[in-house]
């Protein structure tokens, strides 16, 4: 599937501010970000590095927000089409887990 993700800009925290992200925390806060690198527009999908160059992950950033950053990804995995598909499997597999199989409706 294609890549939905902008490849000519991305997103530079300060050092210290990778904590949050690390944890799985979803938002990256105007305060934290040391610059925003190349050519991108509100709502695209840039990747989101830590000052000493390690890719934390991706998000939408919007630049008129204080939540500048929205994560969607941790780490290197592709933002695609099928991206949604595979997060609802890997919701429906843990909750199968837990629940009676004559389960007939349960919140994702």
């Amino acid at each position: 599937m294609p890549s939905l993700e902008n490849t000519s800009a991305r997103v530079i925290l300060k050092p210290g501010r990778d904590k949050s992200l690390k944890n799985r925390h979803p938002w990256v806060f105007s305060g934290g970000i040391a610059a925003i690198e190349g050519e991108f527009a509100p709502g695209d999908i840039l990747p989101v590095f830590a000052a000493k160059g390690n890719l934390l992950g991706k998000g939408f950033v919007n630049p008129a927000s204080q939540i500048r950053v929205r994560m969607l990804t941790i780490g290197g995995e592709t933002v695609d089409a099928g991206l949604l598909d595979r997060r609802l499997g890997q919701a429906q597999a843990l909750r199968e887990q837990f629940l009676p199989p004559d389960t007939d409706a349960y919140r994702l």
